[in-house]
């Protein structure tokens, strides 16, 4: 897949095995045109989409199968969210969790940091 195709897909947010895939070459992902949002996670400069982009780009970092969920998963269904937590939640599946993510649901917290923390 083209890597802009990815990109419009993705709301601007791409794995390093994607940029890579697409030619990208190791070099030309750490340039300034990308910005690190997570672990080998990355979005353009300048085609940042808010909350979609964090999400994608969250989805992407974690293992294969994981999920927005709780009240991430109510706002991007559009639903009423008393007090937004100011992560992005996620449901992990069993036996797969990322480094620091010793729980099957996890928060990962917004401002780029990616460090999960269980969501309970």
């Amino acid at each position: 897949m083209e890597l802009e195709e990815l990109l419009a897909r993705q709301h601007g947010a791409v794995s390093f095995g994607q940029a890579v895939a697409a030619g990208l070459s190791r070099h030309a992902v750490a340039t300034d045109r990308w910005r690190r949002v997570l672990p080998r996670t990355y979005v353009v400069v300048g085609r940042d989409a808010g909350d979609l982009t964090w999400w994608a780009a969250a989805l992407l970092w974690a293992p294969e199968g994981s999920a927005l969920s709780h009240g991430t998963a109510a706002v991007v269904h559009g639903l009423p969210v008393l007090a937004p937590g100011g992560g992005t939640e996620l449901t992990v599946p069993g036996g797969r969790s990322r480094p620091r993510c010793p729980a099957s649901c996890c928060t990962v917290p917004a401002g780029g940091s990616s460090r999960w923390t269980s969501a309970s």
